[in-house]
């Protein structure tokens, strides 16, 4: 053993319940009479000059017998390993416990693609089973109080996507110092040690959009560009490859950056405001969908003359993409996060060891001219068998 002393592999029988292997007892084995069948006589042993003296004879009998019982003892613990039962080790032992995977909110479009995905790879998960589910709504709290219910010895590994990255890295950061491996989905979240992550290429998004605004404006145009500012990380990756991008689409004229501190309603104000200030602005980019949230059906954003290039290739956009009033919807290959997120919580599982601990899914650009290609792989993604 690591520290020098003897212990004692004791079975343990599955009673469906606990996982059969080893358990170590400090206590040594008790070794009964013992005869062997065949034992040579202990005068035969002994030498012709000591048969002669009867106390010779018995310091060689002592030595013998005390060999003897040695000899017993190991012959018993190699055959019973010191067991009161019999042992019942499996060379082919498979895994145990469970994978959670775990959602945001259960009516996110990106989330019923990621657990379809997860359904599919079932197989892929061997031993393990794999419970996937998410909270009813998108809050942290609703996030934690099912992470409570996940309090399970037998988890083995946890995928999530985090509802709030502040909020939910102390609790992340508490299960990997348990020894449960983490792996974070889609967002991403800072931490001196960084999490196993499989998500967005935001930096590649950003360029994406800013093609796609290069081509909404035909290679010259005004533009208007709405951000973050409130320091989430992937919000600001995204903006940076945007600005690389339109630094080399010099024709492109961008009028003004904005920042609407991740605020849905603040950002469609601020859009609707600015574009009825300058109504000959050619084209919005903003980072994410804020403008389209709780958009209502019929309701218009901006005139027809002014394009829209945002995040979210969602299905309830699709008509604004038809209609004209989003020229682009970039996102990514949302199946590919689930599947790799997965593979890597397994790998981690097992004990093995990872040699890439992120994966970033390519980005998609949807619009007006592959919309029906896109719509059929929208619901391949969906199928869960």
């Amino acid at each position: 053993m690591r520290n020098g002393a003897t212990t004692e592999l004791k079975a343990v029988p599955d009673d469906g319940n606990h996982q059969v292997g080893h358990q170590f007892n400090s206590e040594p084995p008790t070794i009964g009479p013992i005869r062997l069948a065949g034992a040579i006589p202990a005068q035969h042993l002994v030498p012709p000059s000591m048969a002669s003296t009867p106390r010779a004879f018995k310091l060689s009998r002592s030595v013998f017998m005390t060999a003897f019982s040695l000899m017993a003892l190991i012959l018993m613990a190699s055959i019973s390993g010191g067991c009161d039962e019999p042992r019942r080790l499996s060379l082919d032992r498979k895994e145990d416990g469970f994978i959670a995977f775990v959602g945001n909110a259960k009516d996110d479009p990106v989330w019923q693609v990621l657990s379809a995905t997860a359904q599919r790879y079932r197989a892929g998960t061997g031993g393990f089973d794999l419970k996937v589910l998410a909270a009813d709504t998108a809050t942290p709290s609703a996030q934690m109080r099912l992470l409570r219910e996940l309090h399970d010895p037998r988890m083995r590994g946890l995928c999530i996507w985090p509802t709030d990255t502040l909020i939910m890295k102390d609790i992340l950061l508490d299960l990997r110092t348990k020894g449960v491996p983490i792996v974070t989905m889609v967002t991403p979240i800072l931490t001196r040690e960084p999490f196993v992550h499989s998500g967005l290429d935001d930096f590649a998004i950003g360029r994406a959009m800013a093609n796609a605004a290069f081509e909404a404006v035909k290679e010259k145009g005004t533009l208007a560009v709405l951000r973050d500012g409130s320091g989430l990380r992937h919000h600001a990756d995204r903006y940076l490859g945007f600005a690389e991008r339109a630094r080399q689409r010099p024709s492109m004229t961008i009028l003004t950056t904005l920042e609407c501190m991740n605020n849905t309603f603040v950002g469609q104000r601020m859009v609707r405001e600015y574009t009825e200030r300058f109504p000959r602005l050619n084209a919005w980019v903003t980072i994410d969908d804020w403008p389209l949230r709780d958009l209502k059906p019929g309701e218009i954003l901006l005139p027809k003359t002014c394009s829209l290039i945002t995040y979210g290739p969602y299905p309830d956009y699709w008509p604004l993409v038809n209609g004209g009033t989003c020229y682009a919807l970039v996102g990514a290959e949302y199946d590919k996060i689930a599947e790799h997120a997965l593979e890597m919580c397994v790998t981690l599982a097992r004990g093995e060891v990872l040699e890439n601990k992120e994966f970033f899914a390519e980005p998609i650009t949807l619009s007006k001219k592959n919309l029906q290609e896109f719509r059929i792989q929208w619901f391949k993604w969906l199928d869960s068998k």
